[in-house]
C-alpha cells in the first residue's frame, strides 16, 4: 500500500479525521515522511501521541489503515 492507495481507501471508506503530510492538526491521524522515516502517530493539542516509526511507505500505510480503521469514531 502506497500514500495514493491509502488515500483512496479513506475516501472511499468515508473515514474523517486523518491526515497525509505530517504535521499536528489537533484531533487527526496523521502520517508523514522524516527524515528519520515514515512517522504515525494521533496529534492533539500540539503533540503526537502513539508516534510508531516505519522504514517503508508500506509498512506505514498498513499500519496506518489498521489504526483508523479500528477506530469506530473516524467512521461517519
Amino acid at each position: 500500500m502506497d500514500l495514493k492507495t491509502l488515500e483512496e481507501a479513506l475516501v472511499t471508506g468515508k473515514f474523517r479525521g486523518w491526515h497525509l503530510s505530517g504535521g499536528l492538526l489537533n484531533e487527526t491521524y496523521t502520517i508523514g515522511k522524516t527524515a528519520r522515516g515514515w512517522e504515525i502517530y494521533y496529534s492533539e493539542r500540539g503533540q503526537k501521541s502513539n508516534l510508531k516509526i516505519f522504514a517503508s511507505e508500506s509498512e506505514a500505510c498498513k499500519c496506518f489503515w489498521d489504526t483508523i480503521n479500528g477506530d469506530r469514531l473516524t467512521k461517519m
